[in-house]
């Protein structure tokens, strides 16, 4: 396994560099392929996955698998819990880390994860933290390729 590891290592290397790698989608390629492969050795029976191709249940069927059904009272619940921790999280406080979270990510020497913990004890949400890191590193467009 680790011969495996350095040799794909080396060839993210001689590819320029993981971030270049990244930025052209030649990781993500490299990681659809895999699964590509993965998917066909599994369906034909040259990989082993347990409950899916062997040692299935009787009557088993390979449709779309199980379905997510969301239950709405519990959806309510979640909702109703978001709302009230809203409306009881101190808001200075929490503007507070955002602000320094985004002073933190204006810069490229700071951690960002002391800033993130700090707004997550705030209580902070996900969608605010995003917020502000967007405005300084912007969104990631993964390149599309075939």
């Amino acid at each position: 396994m680790e011969t495996k590891i350095l040799e794909i290592m080396g060839e993210i290397d001689s590819y320029g560099s993981v971030i270049k790698a990244i930025e052209d989608g030649y990781l993500q390629m490299r990681v659809a392929e895999r699964a590509r492969q993965h998917k066909q050795m599994t369906d034909q029976g040259e990989r082993v996955v347990v409950g899916e191709n062997f040692f299935t249940r009787d009557g088993q069927t390979n449709d779309y698998g199980e379905v997510f059904k969301l239950n709405p009272d519990a959806a309510n619940r979640i909702v109703e819990k978001y709302e009230a921790l809203l409306d009881r999280r101190s808001n200075p406080e929490v503007e507070g880390t955002l602000d320094r979270l985004e002073s933190a990510a204006e810069g490229k020497e700071d951690n960002v994860m002391p800033y993130l913990v700090d707004c997550c004890h705030a209580y902070a949400t996900v969608g605010e933290m995003v917020d502000r890191l967007k405005r300084h590193w912007g969104e990631f467009q993964e390149p599309v390729r075939f």
